[in-house]
């Protein structure tokens, strides 16, 4: 089964598939960029497979991402996101953030700075929660000044963020 939408700028293609945390989702645009990306969740949301559209990029990607939350470390830079829909202070704050690497975080104010807004770490805390590509846009990596793990809006929740930033080897103050 093949499952398209339309957003602002063309079709989206879907895939669901299962890890070793649970059921992961992609949205892919006509260029084969990656729109969103849904953390494992406990229940598989529907079935769904991509048929005749770059099935050898998507399949790269789903044993990415497997590989991942099996504890391999993974390098995500290298795969193409579609942020055509977002703000361009958005997307400035998801590019500096797609530059935090693995194994390390930054607090929101930092990322304000690395985005060019150096006093708006509120607006970039907001950017981070509306995150559409977690793990690829790697929010997980931004922390409260206080080193403490803070909040996670995206599948999974704070436990899902410490399970990510502990896979990377990342150790957060209780």
């Amino acid at each position: 089964m093949r499952r398209k939408y339309q957003n602002g700028v063309g079709e989206l293609f879907s895939t669901n598939f299962k890890t070793s945390l649970g059921y992961c989702s992609a949205v892919f645009d006509q260029k084969g960029k990656l729109v969103r990306f849904s953390l494992p969740a406990s229940k598989e949301t529907s079935k769904v497979y991509i048929k005749n559209f770059q099935q050898k990029h998507v399949k790269l990607f789903e044993n990415k991402v497997k590989k991942y939350f099996k504890k391999d470390k993974i390098d995500f830079s290298d795969v193409r996101i579609s942020l055509e829909v977002e703000t361009v202070f958005r997307k400035r704050v998801y590019t500096a953030l797609r530059k935090v690497k693995s194994g390390s975080w930054v607090t929101y104010g930092e990322l304000a700075s690395m985005a060019g807004f150096p006093s708006a770490a509120r607006a970039v805390g907001t950017a981070v929660a509306r995150n559409p590509i977690p793990l690829i846009i790697p929010c997980h990596r931004v922390l409260p000044a206080s080193g403490q793990i803070g909040r996670f809006s995206a599948d999974g929740g704070i436990a899902m963020k410490c399970k990510m930033l502990e896979i990377e080897g990342v150790k957060v103050k209780e």
